[in-house]
Parts: structure tokens; C-alpha cells; sequence
């Protein structure tokens, strides 16, 4: 059933508050193209392994790839420190995109202590001597420890700041010291940490979008007000109240031109396929936007996350509240431990601990009053979750469905779609009576029986044949009477499923497909591609000529290539990686090639028949299976790992 009128007009408030309360960082014709001068402080000390190195190089890559580099917008600057300066590249000499990649590809890892107030000195100094006078200034501080001078650290930021340059903060690991990030950080917005080198390509994006932030804040007025008060104040859509240590209410107030909004706006962005994809909500960290097209417009639909955690759009799902980057999180704008209540959950709050929000739970028969903490009332006899950070229903009826096939996970049922599997919190699995992702005991051992992910025979329609019931976008696509897809032009299917996901180091795909003609120009099977950041696939099965080739790229930027012959009707396809090689069997013939790495992400899907607008694929496909683990069984009973030597 499509919205209902009082929702529709509840989502053009939330749009129009919305807008008003970051006027000049979310418009559509919001320009990210003006004079920058941005200084990335990498640290180069020795606890930092070789691999891990690689992996902070390869991150600034793919910052340095995602800004917009030109004469007149922004330029980089690079600076490696450990107990003393390492390699610097500096701001006077403009570099391109192209040459900054190369050079940040040979810089030296000193292998040393940790000197972050040496490191932010030099960046301070940079920005003095070659700064563009017209050019806004950020610098990017990555570390995954604590400085060995932690008060000169915070003095050197503190005269950095003072110098004008925004600082922004990239924690790394579980060694870090939040205290000591945030001394160094402008503010918490401007503070990021991941649990590891591997994670650092998540907030790629992010990063690039708060820069956007940053040269907008610096280029238009604010009009944003905000007022501190200490009556208590009526909750109410149009404001956030958030109560801080000293008993102080903070009110955000927004001005209403909700009626200027539309549902358009809100599902604009949407990055997981054509016809279906989520957006962060406007100003609840804790709900997300479902969009989905029909009858040529966008549907919307409000969803929350279940206890204890955010919507994370980098990610696309809901996780650890406080692993998420929300910009409308109230805990970036109150005091070291202050707590604000939940919304729709009398005995839940949130902790704000150094700008990020954890969940918090009164005891049974308690609520939590704002400005008083938990108090005794029996009308509240709502449960939480028995562990911090997991995620529950809250109505009554629950809505959510059991997977049987997956502990970890839970069926939702969409609207016009139907049901879909949803991945519960690391670490949790779904209990019905709770209706709700909760904290697995020690004992609980998780199924090892190696499964497909996806599995489709296309025999009578587009089912996902696994059990998991993976939906997927189709665009002319057609079931042939013989059970395949046929595929032409502008054909493709979507598995949003695996848009942003982790493959990391086991990955296996099973398909079979016949090709209509052997023509020069190379046709994708197979892909992950996503255009709109330029991003070729790091997946990527395709065919050219009487050629079937097999390609994976990790994160260390190396790619396994394996070319195969065509046969004439249907050919046979398996391919695994496993973290040491790339192994496929077509037709019977085994090849294998070195390659060591976790798959790089993607913010796309796995697309069969297309890349991302590019050359359509035209033959059939009869059977299409991706499996995220390597059954116990030797896939192909022999494998090779000289390169691309054929097996008989």
C-alpha cells in the first residue's frame, strides 16, 4: 500500500526541516570546485605493518582520487611523520590528480615512534609558507596511536586552528586515544575512527563529502540559530532537545519551509540500483529513507533501525551507533557524558561519550526522564535488549520474520517488493520473542555449512532460488520458455545485496551462459562496477571476441587477470578467490593466479549484463550462484597455483 496522506505530509515536515537546518550544505547545486588547500599528516610510525602501509597509501589514493584537483580548486599536500618528518610533498607546486597518485604510491615508511605534534607543526608551517591566500584550509591527520607528547599535540593544534585550517581526525585500530583525537579535531563532526587499515576505504567517501561541507560553510552565511535555555521544553518535530551534564537543554531551532519539499529530494542519491535504494533519514540518525519507483515517480518510506544503532549509508544498513558518522547525531553538539532520551522507548537513552552516542537502558519499571536519569514508573514496562548495541522492533506486533536459513539475519517484508534479508549487528542473531537482533551467547555456535549467498535458475521467474531472498532490480530482461535470462540491449540485473559489502578474502561464483555473437567489442557478464565515482570493477567477469575473462582487484591495487576459450552454446564458469589465488574452472580447463588482499569495495551491486551503462551483454544466462565462503570440498579437485597454466 502506498503512503498514506498524514505520512506524506509527515515526510514533507521532515524535508522541509531538513533543508532549513543545512540551507547551504545539501543543495543539488551545491559546488565542491573552490580554491582548497588540503594537507594529509599520514603517520608513518613502527607499529604500522608493511601491508598496513600499503594500505594507508592506498587510502590516500583513493582520497586524492575522489577530490575534484585542478589550478583553481583544490590542492594536496602530503606529509609523513613518525619521531621525526619523513617524505613531504609539498602545496607551492600544483600537482595533478595523476601525479599525486604516483607520487603518494613511492612515499617511505620511516617505521619509527609516533611525533604528532611534529607532524601537525609541519602542517602549520605548510599552510603558512604555500597556501593559496584565497583557498580555504583542511588537514586530514591519520594515526593509529597515541603521540609520545600529547600536550605539545594539543598545543600544536590548538596554534593550527588558530592559523584557520579545519582539522579532521582519522583514528585506526584500537591503540588511538579518542581523548587526544578529538584535543586535535575542529570538532567532533570532524572526527573519524575505523577498527582497521582495511576499513579506511569505507569514509572515502565521507570525507570527500565533508570537504564539500567545509568550502560551502566557508563560502555561505549560516542560518542556523542556535538558543540555550533551561525550562523544560515540549518535544516536538520541529526541534531537538538534548539534555547536557550541567542540566542544560539545548534546542535546535528550524525554520518551516516544509511545503517547498518534495518526496523527490529525499530519495535523491539513492546509490544501490535504478529502481529501489536507501538514504540516510533527514534528521534522525536511528531512522533510514526506503525509495523505490513506481508508476514513473519515487515512493518513500520512513524505516527505523533496530535498538542501539544508526543508519550508516557508507555501509547501506543499520550498525553500532557509535561506529556511524551521523551529522544529525545530537552527541556532536552536547558536553562529554551527556544523555539524551530515545524516541518511542520509555526505558532507553543514549550516552554521548566524546561526540558518539551509545545506547543505554533504565532497569524494568523505570523511564528515563530527561534531565533526571532513570526513575521509577510502572507503566514502563518496556524490555531492551540485554546487550548495548543491537537493534529491536518497537511496536507491538512484530513485523520482522525469522530467516532459517541464517541465524544472523532477520526477513523484513517491503512494501511492492516483498520480503528481503536484512544482516543483524556483528556478533548478534535474530530472537523472534524479542523481536529483535540480540547478543549471541559463548556457546552459540553459528552454521559452517557453506551456503549461497544468491542462487538463481531462472527456470519460471527472477526467485532467488537460496532462501535468503535477495531482491534484485531487472530491466529488460526476459525468462525464455528454455529457463534462462535473456539479455540485450540496456538488459541488466541488480543484486543490491552486495552493494558496499565486504567480500574480503572468500569469494565464489557459479554460473553458465551462451553468448548471441563473438564480437570485438567486450561485453560485461559479471560486474561491480559503479559510475558514477569512476570506479572500475574490482569484479568483473566478461567476454570479447571467443575470450572469457576473469578478473578480481584488491585492496593492495594488484589484479588477477585469467582468460579462457569460448565454446560455442553454453560454457561452464566457477570462480573462487581465496586470499592467496584467483582460481576458475571454464569448460573443464583449471588456470590460477596469485593474488593476495581483500576484494576491493564497491558502492555498487553485483550487476549482471552491465557496467554501469556501458556495453550491454547479449546471450543468456541459466543459472547464476554467489557463495561469501569456500565449501570444505575441493571446488575443482585439482588446483594449480602456477599462473595461468592449463590443467587437463
Amino acid at each position: 500500500m502506498w503512503l498514506s496522506l498524514k505520512t506524506s505530509v509527515s515526510i514533507w515536515l521532515v524535508l522541509g526541516l531538513f533543508f532549513a537546518y543545512h540551507p547551504k550544505i545539501y543543495t543539488e547545486e551545491m559546488k565542491c570546485n573552490q580554491p582548497v588547500d588540503v594537507v594529509i599528516l599520514l603517520d608513518g610510525s613502527d607499529s604500522i605493518s608493511d601491508n598496513d602501509w600499503v594500505r594507508s597509501k592506498n587510502f590516500v589514493k583513493e582520497l586524492i582520487g575522489s577530490f575534484d584537483i585542478g589550478l583553481n580548486t583544490i590542492h594536496i599536500g602530503i606529509i609523513v611523520y613518525s619521531s621525526n618528518i619523513g617524505d613531504v610533498i609539498g602545496l607551492k607546486k600544483f600537482h595533478s590528480k595523476e601525479t599525486l597518485k604516483f607520487l603518494a604510491n613511492r612515499l617511505h615508511h620511516p617505521k619509527d615512534g609516533t611525533d604528532t605534534a611534529a607532524g601537525i607543526r609541519k602542517v602549520t608551517e605548510m599552510m603558512e609558507a604555500e597556501s593559496r591566500p584565497n583557498a580555504a584550509r583542511v588537514a586530514i591527520v591519520i594515526t593509529d596511536g597515541r603521540s609520545k607528547h600529547p600536550i605539545q599535540t594539543t598545543q600544536e593544534a590548538l596554534k593550527a586552528k588558530s592559523a584557520g585550517i579545519v582539522m579532521l581526525t582519522v583514528g585506526v585500530g584500537h591503540a588511538i586515544s579518542r581523548a587526544e583525537l578529538s584535543q586535535i579535531a575542529t570538532s567532533e563532526r570532524e572526527m573519524f575512527d575505523v577498527s582497521n587499515f582495511s576499513g579506511l576505504q569505507g569514509i572515502v567517501g565521507i570525507l570527500r563529502k565533508l570537504l564539500c561541507k567545509i568550502i560551502v560553510t566557508t563560502t555561505l552565511p549560516s542560518t542556523t540559530t542556535l538558543t540555550s535555555i533551561t525550562a523544560n521544553t515540549t518535544k516536538s518535530s520541529a526541534a531537538t532537545s538534548v539534555t547536557t551534564k550541567k542540566k542544560e537543554t539545548l534546542v535546535l531551532k528550524l525554520s518551516k519551509s516544509s511545503e517547498q519539499s518534495n518526496l523527490q529530494s529525499l530519495c535523491k542519491g539513492c546509490i544501490i540500483d535504478r529502481g529501489i535504494g536507501y538514504s540516510s533519514h533527514p534528521n534522525d540518525c536511528t531512522k533510514y529513507v526506503q525509495c523505490f519507483r513506481a508508476d514513473g515517480e519515487y515512493r518513500a518510506k520512513i524505516m527505523s533501525c533496530p535498538f542501539g544503532t544508526y543508519w550508516d549509508q557508507d555501509k547501506i544498513t543499520c550498525w553500532h551507533s557509535h561506529l556511524v558518522n551521523c551529522t544529525t547525531d545530537a552527541c556532536l553538539v552536547t558536553q562529554k557524558d551527556s544523555t539524551f532520551a530515545m524516541r518511542d522507548h520509555c526505558a532507553g537513552y543514549w550516552s554521548c561519550h566524546y561526540g558518539r552516542a551509545e545506547a543505554k537502558c533504565c532497569q524494568r519499571n523505570h523511564r528515563y526522564v530527561q534531565g533526571k536519569g532513570c526513575q521509577p514508573d510502572g507503566s514502563c514496562n518496556q524490555l531492551c535488549p540485554h546487550f548495548k548495541n543491537t537493534v529491536e522492533n518497537d511496536k507491538s506486533e512484530c513485523e520482522l520474520l525469522t530467516d532459517e536459513d541464517n541465524p544472523s539475519s532477520y526477513i523484513q517484508i517491503v512494501p511492492g517488493i516483498g520480503p528481503i534479508s536484512r544482516p543483524c549487528a556483528p556478533g548478534s542473531a535474530f530472537d523472534k520473542s524479542m523481536c529483535s537482533c540480540a547478543k549471541v551467547s559463548k556457546s552459540w555456535k553459528p552454521h559452517v555449512e557453506c551456503k549461497p549467498s544468491v542462487s538463481y535458475n531462472f527456470n519460471e521467474d527472477f526467485a532467488d532460488q537460496s532462501g535468503n531472498n535477495v531482491f534484485a532490480g531487472y530491466e529488460r530482461v526476459i525468462i525464455t520458455e528454455n529457463g534462462s535470462a535473456k539479455f540485450s540491449d540496456g538488459s541488466r540485473i541488480n543484486i543490491w545485496r552486495f552493494a558496499n559489502v565486504e567480500f574480503g578474502e572468500k569469494l565464489l561464483l557459479k554460473l553458465r551462459f551462451l553468448t548471441y555473437n563473438y564480437g570485438a567489442v567486450e561485453q560485461p557478464i559479471v560486474t561491480n562496477c559503479y559510475g558514477e565515482y569512476g570506479e572500475g570493477p574490482s569484479i568483473a567477469i566478461t567476454t570479447v571476441e571467443q575470450s572469457i575473462t576473469i578478473k578480481i582487484k584488491t585492496e593492495f591495487g594488484e589484479t588477477g587477470i585469467l582468460r579462457f576459450f569460448q565454446v560455442p552454446g553454453f560454457n561452464n564458469v566457477t570462480m573462487v578467490y581465496d586470499g592467496q589465488h584467483v582460481i576458475a574452472k571454464v569448460n573443464g580447463k583449471i588456470k590460477s593466479t596469485a593474488l593476495i588482499g581483500n576484494i576491493e569495495r564497491r558502492q555498487a551491486g553485483l550487476l549482471i549484463g552491465d557496467c554501469d551503462g556501458q556495453h550491454s551483454f547479449h546471450g543468456e544466462i541459466d543459472y547464476f550462484a554467489v557463495y561469501m565462503c569456500l565449501p570444505d570440498e575441493d571446488v575443482f579437485q585439482r588446483v594449480a597455483p602456477t599462473k595461468g597454466r592449463d590443467i587437463a
